[in-house]
């Protein structure tokens, strides 16, 4: 009987640990997330400003 409240216990410790390690896993890939967009809108804007800009006599 002890042995399987050890296991048990055991198993609710690491259930905790990998239930932080999502925590944290999903805050990194928001920032990453969030990141691209940043890019991807930064990139729009380079793309409309070389398009509606006068080429200059080029």
């Amino acid at each position: 009987m002890l042995a399987k409240a050890e296991t048990a216990e055991k198993q609710r410790e690491r259930i905790a640990e990998l239930e932080a390690q999502e925590k944290q896993l999903a805050a990194e890939y928001e920032a990453v997330e969030r990141g691209i967009y940043l890019c991807e809108t930064f990139i729009k804007a380079k793309v409309s400003m070389a398009t509606t800009l006068p080429t200059c006599g080029i």
